[in-house]
């Protein structure tokens, strides 16, 4: 396949103002209108300052990886680099850039990437620059462009929905699982009547979820271990130094530190009391409520 086998859309987009016009109509972009509804939350307490430089640096990569792959132009920096070798890794080949795809009659947007495997199947990409990784955010954006791209080159099928993150020399390529088109029904039927989305009807079977977020759970955990050991580290060094130079507390631009000298405390053996005093332990007992939580063990 090759881009000149995809049928264009027709829509005009005006990247000043981002918006999508088709036959002079106006459409609504996908991630402000369906995205947003059905993850109303995802940037709700970051700073407007914070979106704008992240949006920002996103477009930078953006540019710059569609600049090289569109001149055959060897990039160098750390983003183009890390794009080059994951998409070497897996095999996949470019084909387009920022195409354009729409239902026609109210919805259109962009896709980041069309590419194809070495049998030349399809998969669609978007890249993501941003500090965390919204993977149900890009399953769902990736999940409308499968439907609409489709539909509008009919007889060619999407084989696989993939989000490419790049940050600095730090990457991820991750293939997703696409919503069901019954889910993606339900969200344009809330959207068309201005209803809330109910997101836990979509999920279907909970152990398939868990399963796509395992390993990030695993590798996050690990560097927290790992981040604390350090710290840890760090502080019985900084303690060993302060205690032989006799130094009781120092401050710095960012950490104040303060040698605590060893002394004796005293604590009170509930469990022996209880045992041994049960009523008066009942007595001074207090009854108070506790939100529910996730115990999270790591399996080796």
């Amino acid at each position: 396949m090759t881009k000149a086998d995809l049928v264009e859309s027709g829509v005009i987009f005006k990247e000043d103002t981002h918006q999508y016009f088709l036959d002079g109509v106006e459409l609504q972009g996908i991630t402000q209108s369906l995205i947003h509804r059905a993850f109303p939350d995802t940037y709700a307490n970051i700073p407007e300052q914070v979106l704008m430089r992240a949006a920002e640096k996103g477009s930078n990569i953006h540019e710059t990886i569609q600049f090289c792959e569109e001149n055959g132009f060897p990039g160098a920096t750390p983003e183009w680099l890390s794009y080059a070798k994951m998409k070497a890794d897996n095999h996949l080949h470019y084909i387009t850039h920022e195409y354009i795809v729409t239902d026609r009659v109210k919805y259109a947007s962009a896709i980041d990437l069309v590419m194809v495997d070495d049998e030349g199947k399809i998969v669609l990409c978007d890249i993501k620059t941003t500090s965390v990784r919204h993977y149900d955010n890009v399953t769902l954006q990736l999940s409308i462009y499968k439907r609409y791209f489709e539909a509008q080159n009919p007889g060619l099928k999407v084989d696989r929905i993939a989000l490419i993150w790049v940050r600095d020399n730090d990457s991820e390529y991750r293939e997703l699982t696409p919503w069901a088109d019954e889910a993606l029904d339900y969200l344009f039927e809330c959207d068309r009547l201005n209803a809330p989305f109910e997101i836990a009807r979509i999920y279907g079977e909970l152990p398939v979820k868990f399963a796509e977020v395992e390993d990030e759970i695993a590798r996050l955990d690990q560097l927290a271990n790992d981040a604390v050991a350090r710290r840890d580290e760090l502080k019985q060094g900084l303690y060993e130094l302060m205690e032989k130079n006799n130094i009781k507390s120092w401050t710095g631009s960012r950490v104040k530190l303060t040698r605590v000298l060893p002394t004796t405390i005293e604590t009170f053996d509930s469990k022996r009391f209880k045992e041994e005093n049960e009523e008066l332990y009942k007595k001074y007992l207090k009854t108070s409520k506790k939100n529910g939580s996730l115990r999270m063990t790591i399996v080796n």
